[in-house]
This record gives structure tokens, C-alpha cells and sequence, in this order.
């Protein structure tokens, strides 16, 4: 058997990136650096994923074992060739290996980082300046505004070892936040009749995660943070598994760029129902005519 390498060429990529996010106002370039990409679709990687089983059956038919940088297994990746991919469990654990491998490791070096740094070139705002992003933000818990705002900072500027470890963290209690003012219980009644917070795992699992944020960034959420085939991020940097190294590759730039996300997504929102008319004003226009 032989190693096949295939070399892309990403630096057209990188200048389109860039050109996108040119602007003079510095809202407008985050808005354009968080929402001019999808977030990933499960669906569509499923889809994929089953192709490539039925395409290259062999490379499929086989099971594999995952390994961390001291040789040690971590997972366990199921063969899914001719077993009804579309059905078995096994197919969900290479939809993210895809993801992370594929379409989240392209995201961060054709887009997030070359974005990213015409931003900071351009503009080389102060931290306060990102303070519209966190400020009665109903993603960021009240007294844990400052948290949000250096984390998101520091990764503007490219300081993705402090980004990660501020940023990793928050997110899981932010979504326990969201759902709690949703009226959404997060927390489990034990024997002993204590009652703990859910974890992220569990909290990722609620149908009412993917009710309010949506199926893709459920999606992305898990194999950028939990997944052990995926990235694992957040229990990763918990453990303090991660290196210095890899704060500053895709798994570094892909969580500080949905972190980014799901700040300024609340933001957009608000700017949506501002211009979008409603029916007494629909009625005032017609009256006028």
C-alpha cells in the first residue's frame, strides 16, 4: 500500500477572505468575518460521508484506532462500508472526523486567519471597542462580560493561547444560561437530593439546545468541544491536554470564531426585527398612500 499526498493551494482563498472583510467600520468587518461562512451541516456531511464509503469501499470497510501525540488511543473509529451506512452509529463518529479534518481545518486557514488578521491590520482596535458584542448580550452572563470580551480580544490579535482557555469554558455556561432563561431546567435531581448543573455533553443533547441554536451549530459545538473524534477542545484544554501549538492551529481558530459567532449573532438579530417593518407600520404606509 502507498501514502498519497495531495497539495492545495489556498492563498487565492486567503486574498478573497480578506478582500470580504474590508471595511471602516469594524462591526461591519466581524459581522462579515462570522457570517459570510455557513456553519457546517450535519446532513450534508453525512452525505458526503456515505459517498465517500460507497466510492472507496476499502478505505471504509476497515475499523481504526485514534491516537494522541504519546501513541496512546483515544477512540475508535467503526468501519461503515457495507453495513448500511446511512443506519449505523458508526457513521456519526466519521462525520466528524470529516468535519474536523476537512471542513473545519480549510475554514480556519483559507478564512478564519486571513480575515482575521486584515481586521486586526486594518483597524488594531482597543478591547473596550469589543464591548458592544458583550454588553446586555442575552448569550453572556451578567459578571462574565470582561471574560467574553478578552477572550474574544486576545483572539482578534491573534493570541489564540489565552482565546482558548478564556473562551472554552465560557461557552458551556453560556449555553446553561441560555437555556435557563428559556426556562429550560438544566439540572439533574440526584438520590441524595442535590442537584448539579448539567454538563456540556447532556446540555448538547437537549432537544431544546437544537431548538434554539439550530442543528448545525449543535453540530459544530460538539466536534469543536467534545467529540473525540472531532477536536475535543474544550475537554481537552480542561485537562490541560493542549498544546501551545495547537491553540494556534484550525482547533484554536474554529472555536474562537463560533465564540465570536454566538455574540454577535444576538446583535443581528436585533438589527433584523429594527428594519423589518411591522404590520401597524405596513398599515400606516397604505394609509398614507
Amino acid at each position: 500500500m502507498k501514502t498519497y499526498a495531495h497539495e492545495v493551494d489556498l492563498s487565492e482563498p486567503a486574498k478573497q477572505s480578506a478582500k470580504l472583510v474590508e471595511h471602516e467600520d469594524l462591526s461591519e468587518a466581524l459581522k462579515r468575518l462570522v457570517f459570510s461562512r455557513d456553519l457546517t451541516s450535519p446532513d450534508d456531511v453525512r452525505t458526503e460521508v456515505i459517498k465517500q464509503a460507497k466510492d472507496y469501499p476499502i478505505s471504509n470497510l476497515f475499523g481504526a484506532s485514534v491516537i494522541d501525540g504519546a501513541g496512546r488511543v483515544t477512540s475508535h473509529l467503526g468501519g461503515i462500508a457495507g453495513t448500511g451506512a446511512d443506519e449505523t452509529a458508526e457513521i456519526e463518529g466519521r462525520m466528524f472526523r470529516h468535519a474536523a479534518q476537512f471542513i473545519w481545518a480549510f475554514r480556519a486557514q483559507a478564512f478564519i486567519e486571513p480575515a482575521r488578521r486584515q481586521i486586526w491590520l486594518q483597524h488594531t482596535p482597543q478591547e473596550r471597542e469589543l464591548d458592544f458584542l458583550v454588553v446586555n448580550n442575552p448569550f453572556v452572563p451578567s459578571g462574565h462580560e470582561g471574560i467574553f470580551t478578552r477572550g474574544l480580544y486576545y483572539g482578534l490579535c491573534g493570541d489564540m493561547l489565552l482565546a482558548a482557555h478564556l473562551l472554552a469554558p465560557q461557552i458551556e455556561n453560556s449555553l446553561r444560561y441560555v437555556l435557563e432563561s428559556n426556562g429550560v431546567d438544566i439540572s439533574n435531581l440526584e438520590s441524595d437530593l442535590t442537584q448539579p448543573v448539567k454538563t456540556l455533553g447532556p446540555l448538547l443533547s437537549l432537544p431544546q439546545t437544537a431548538a434554539i441554536f439550530g442543528a448545525d451549530c449543535v453540530f459544530e459545538l460538539r466536534g469543536l468541544l467534545i467529540e473525540k473524534l472531532g477536536y475535543s477542545f474544550r475537554h481537552r484544554v480542561a485537562h490541560g491536554f493542549v498544546s501551545e501549538a495547537e491553540c494556534y492551529s484550525a482547533p484554536g481558530s474554529n472555536l474562537w470564531w463560533i465564540a465570536l459567532r454566538l455574540c454577535y449573532t444576538p446583535l443581528a438579530l436585533r438589527e433584523i426585527n429594527a428594519t423589518t417593518p411591522t404590520p401597524e407600520s405596513k398599515s400606516e404606509k397604505s394609509a398614507e398612500k
